[in-house]
């Protein structure tokens, strides 16, 4: 298995891809203040999550999606291809609605879940997997002997998991250092069962963020933007589901185990709105990696350290996953016990942090 990765990290085709976009990075990372000023329909960011100084280009995601069509079209012939293939083109309505949201920040919502939406049901309509077996009493036969259900279930973990990225990716090196560790888990998991297929894909994931957190972390020279968030949850949704349903001996509360952060970080925000008699759609300063930054704010004085300071702080939420994976895979009753571990070290780490006042 070794020697497999090291023959996939050492193709041509990703070594040029890997070029292009270290590349595409520099380019963009020193035109953008002049582009910034002669664009006029650039618009500055100016949401009410916004922890950074100055306009810093969200294009990282883009950036991104362009490396991994370069990889496809410099090596099609691979055995993942045809999984890069419908990631790709499956994921054009995302990424266009959502670069369309980093350059102009006009986007409602409701539009840009739609697109997702679209992206979702298009990349399981064209791409032959096998959902994995959901391990809840009666809903999950009811589940598993409907495809239809099953496409729409899958669909809406796929949309829980996106827009929970895009929640998360509001502090330097914090989505990337996520997305790195569920991509490990899942490395993992395959290493473990033998699975060398989903260990290259796998790599299509681990070494764009590697890379794009040597321009992004510690000093937030380029954002992944919305489209960077989508798509990378995008693609480590889809895989976790894919090497779910390949490998059925493994607990399915393990894959909600291993996307914890993005998926909680959600539905308790909806929650936490709703309670408060907030619309779910409205952006808030509330998310538990803000109240992080806001309380090192006040204690180090200065935004930029702040930001910094976030990912690291929060280790214990991003990084639980991959400590608890090598206790808990083998047993339903662990990994149910796990979940509830992080779930009780979230809110009380949470509830124990100051508010920023509205």
């Amino acid at each position: 298995m070794i020697e497999i990765l090291i023959t996939q990290l050492s193709q041509t085709s990703l070594l040029l891809s890997v070029g292009v976009m270290i590349a595409l990075y520099v380019v963009i990372i020193t035109q953008w203040p002049r582009w910034q000023h002669s664009k006029s329909f650039l618009k500055n960011y100016q949401g009410v999550q916004r922890v950074h100084e100055g306009e810093v280009p969200r294009l990282g995601g883009l950036v991104i999606y362009i490396g991994l069509w370069v990889y496809w079209l410099l090596c099609q012939h691979g055995q993942a291809m045809p999984f890069v293939q419908c990631l790709l083109i499956s994921s054009l309505p995302l990424i266009f609605i959502s670069v369309k949201e980093d350059l102009l920040h006009n986007t409602l919502a409701v539009t840009r879940l739609g697109f997702m939406a679209a992206s979702c049901i298009l990349f399981f309509l064209c791409y032959d997997v096998s959902y994995p077996s959901i391990e809840l009493p009666f809903i999950g036969d009811w589940l598993n002997n409907s495809p239809v259900l099953s496409l729409l279930f899958f669909s809406f973990c796929v949309l829980v998991v996106i827009n929970g990225s895009n929640l998360i990716d509001g502090a330097n090196g914090l989505l990337p250092m996520s997305v790195l560790m569920q991509a490990l888990c899942l490395m993992y998991i395959t290493y473990e069962t033998n699975d060398s297929l989903n260990m290259i894909r796998l790599i299509y994931i681990i070494v764009p963020v590697i890379i794009f957190m040597g321009f992004n972390y510690p000093w937030g020279k380029i954002f992944l933007g919305d489209t960077g968030a989508y798509f990378l949850g995008f693609m480590v949704s889809l895989l976790t589901i894919i090497i779910f349903s390949e490998h059925p001996e493994i607990p399915t509360w393990l894959a909600v185990l291993i996307l914890f952060y993005p998926a909680y970080e959600l539905l308790f925000s909806i929650i936490r709105k709703l309670i408060e008699q907030k619309s779910p759609m409205e952006p808030d300063p509330h998310h538990l990696h803000l109240k992080m930054f806001h309380l090192l704010k006040n204690q180090v004085m200065k935004p930029r350290v702040s930001n910094s300071l976030v990912m690291p702080c929060l280790a214990f939420i991003w990084g639980m996953p991959f400590t608890l994976l090598v206790w808990v895979k083998d047993s339903l009753i662990m990994t149910l016990l796990g979940i509830v571990l992080i779930i009780i070290i979230y809110l009380g780490f949470y509830w124990s942090l100051p508010r920023k006042r509205d």
